[in-house]
């Protein structure tokens, strides 16, 4: 993903969808988005975490399953899509020229249909599947922990730290993660 964001411009318009819960994922990509000067809408599907997006630099949020609204902000150059289903249908009918889709999810279901015509119709289009093994094979991880290690140093990457916890509650910490009790990363002490 960090190869789609760094290669476009400061004219660029960035669609994110975060699927059911706003989660780290969906938190770096805007970030970054505004690191690299895009216009960045989000999709969200419950108001609650409007505030948040918002704070980690989108400029537009798109709330609801209905998602009529986001073709105002577009024609998008770069789509993050974690939900697939009609989300991801929608996001191939809003590509511009020679924008990119990118697939790392499909937590609203794996089928989907789309129109065709748009799609081909815009030009150069396309629709990447991420998923992280095959992305290991094109580059060490240690290469992008270490850019996102250096903006988090530098503050230009803020995780939301949302649990602190002493490392004796690792088991209270991921039951309440697998439970989804929290949005943001938790962070283990160790004491010395």
């Amino acid at each position: 993903m960090d190869r789609y964001l760094s290669g476009f411009s400061n004219i660029i318009h960035l669609w994110v969808t975060l699927g059911k819960l706003y989660r780290a994922v969906g938190h770096f990509a805007i970030q970054l988005a505004q690191l690299s000067g895009a216009h960045i809408v989000a999709h969200i599907r419950h108001p609650d975490y409007e505030a948040l997006v918002k704070a980690a630099g989108a400029q537009s949020v798109v709330i609801g399953e209905d998602l009529s609204p986001a073709s105002e902000f577009g024609p998008y150059h770069l789509i993050l899509d974690s939900v697939g289903g009609a989300v991801l249908g929608t996001g191939l009918g809003l590509l511009a020229q020679d924008g990119v889709l990118v697939l790392f999810g499909t937590s609203a279901g794996s089928e989907v249909t789309f129109n065709a015509s748009r799609f081909y119709g815009t030009g150069g289009a396309s629709l990447y599947g991420l998923i992280l093994f095959h992305e290991l094979k094109r580059e060490s991880a240690a290469v992008g922990l270490k850019r996102l290690a250096n903006l988090v140093a530098t503050g230009q990457l803020r995780p939301h730290i949302e649990v602190e916890a002493p490392w004796t509650q690792v088991a209270e910490v991921a039951q309440q993660l697998l439970n989804r009790r929290y949005v943001g990363k938790a962070v283990l002490h160790i004491d010395r």
